[in-house]
């Protein structure tokens, strides 16, 4: 299969930056694309590579391309890896096809470049991105612990959760305040796939355990 998007602008999964990409590498397989009973469909499916203009990085993308017909939107919901700022898994994966609410969702897209750009920011912007969470799921509490707790308390979080809401509660005063502590890249990294984490518990892990549910009465 020829994949005509040669050159694309795209947000870079490495260094944030929404820049041209090249093209460098494509490779096709044959490969299992659905199973129905007895029936077996095979088709193909595409991997390709694109070089970040600006720092170099390689982000992959990847999918049966031939059967969604490739156009930049598929293009660019079908990053392999680097994640990026994307917290959605593929549309059939998941039910309702929106389950995180809009709003948080465009409040993270915002700020995920500030990840290594600037990490005391980012860490302080996931504290705000909580909160929204908390008021969606109607958490009572005078602050962001005192609600995160309150989750844990009506299972909404798992209750092993108290530590990492404790340790997310000094990196964000951390962050917040003057401090001798500098905060780094490796910081928010850790943060981010705490916020990932709980999205993820919270809004997708639900939305699959539905899609699968109307998977089997199918």
């Amino acid at each position: 299969m020829s994949i005509s998007l040669d050159s694309i602008i795209t947000e870079c999964s490495h260094c944030g930056n929404n820049t041209p990409h090249t093209k460098i590498f494509e490779y096709t397989k044959n490969m299992l694309f659905e199973q129905a009973e007895d029936d077996v469909y095979f088709e193909d499916y595409t991997w390709f590579l694109y070089k970040c203009g600006t720092c170099g990085g390689l982000n992959m993308y990847g999918d049966f391309f031939r059967v969604y017909q490739l156009n930049m939107n598929n293009l660019l919901d079908a990053k392999l890896y680097p994640k990026g700022s994307g917290l959605l898994p593929p549309s059939h994966m998941i039910s309702p096809s929106d389950p995180i609410p809009s709003h948080i969702l465009k409040l993270y897209e915002e700020v995920w470049p500030l990840r290594h750009r600037s990490p005391s920011a980012f860490i302080g912007q996931i504290r705000r991105l909580l909160e929204y969470i908390c008021v969606d799921q109607k958490a009572s509490g005078k602050d962001l612990y005192g609600k995160l707790q309150d989750l844990i308390t009506k299972g909404i979080l798992p209750g092993y959760f108290g530590d990492i809401t404790d340790l997310l509660r000094v990196v964000g005063n951390l962050g917040a305040h003057a401090s001798d502590k500098t905060l780094d890249i490796w910081d928010a990294e850790l943060i981010d796939e705490f916020f990932r984490f709980v999205i993820e518990y919270v809004y997708v892990a639900p939305a699959k355990i539905k899609r699968m549910k109307e998977r089997m009465r199918t």
